[in-house]
């Protein structure tokens, strides 16, 4: 089934930015200013712990992250790095999970 116009894609991109990229300023910038994630401080301690940054997002973001990585940040366009991998998260579960809410009414039905 197509997705109509006022339909969002459920498409989403997981890729990975290797910790060696993340020590780069250059980096840090794009992945602020593309993905939205403001935590400077957490993408250094990633890098000095080699830790890969793992990312979901929308078709959208990994596109204007490709693109100003390379154009607005002169990074080289180097894709294979990342690891790309189209995916479709799983739908939401239709049910409501309540089960960690607190009771209201005790066993008399009174109010408790």
């Amino acid at each position: 089934m197509g997705n109509s116009a006022s339909t969002m894609s459920r498409d989403r991109v997981h890729f990975t930015i290797p910790a060696n990229y993340l020590h780069k300023t250059n980096i840090q910038l794009c992945i602020e200013e593309t993905l939205g994630l403001r935590n400077a401080s957490m993408l250094k301690a990633m890098a000095r712990n080699d830790e890969d940054l793992h990312i979901i997002c929308r078709p959208s973001q990994f596109a204007r992250f490709i693109i100003l990585r390379h154009v607005k940040y002169g990074e080289p366009n180097n894709m294979a790095c990342l690891g790309m991998k189209l995916v479709v998260p799983p739908k939401p579960d239709t049910a409501i999970d309540v089960s960690k809410n607190p009771n209201i009414v005790g066993e008399s039905g009174e109010r408790m």
